[in-house]
């Protein structure tokens, strides 16, 4: 689960649509868009500790230290566990359409089961 992408009232979200307007103006936001920027956010906080010359298991010792983290509010929060699957997320965040355009009522805020 990631961020609405029509919200704009966290600091990451509003990285993210810099980033757009930088580097690929005119591109719809979308769901993709918002998806493969949070994959973008995973792999950066991963990566955090890397050595100079990094294997994929240094990559994934990258991965199991995170815990609960939600990378500054783009995603329900996640864990990872050296070899464990995921837990489930039960979180959400809301999106509605309204007039013809995607509009987030509550912003970035999460709803949890």
């Amino acid at each position: 689960m990631v961020f609405p992408f029509a919200s704009d009232d966290l600091p990451a979200v509003k990285e993210y649509k810099a980033a757009i307007a930088r580097y690929a103006p005119g591109l719809e936001e979308g769901g993709t868009t918002s998806a493969a920027w949070v994959a973008g956010a995973l792999l950066r906080e991963a990566s955090k500790a890397l050595p100079d010359q990094p294997t994929s298991a240094d990559f994934l010792k990258g991965l199991w230290q995170i815990k609960n983290d939600n990378l500054g509010g783009l995603a329900a929060p996640l864990t990872f566990r050296e070899g464990q699957p995921a837990p489930d997320i039960t979180c959400y965040f809301m999106q509605s359409i309204s007039g013809g355009k995607f509009s987030a009522p509550i912003g970035s805020k999460l709803t949890c089961l």
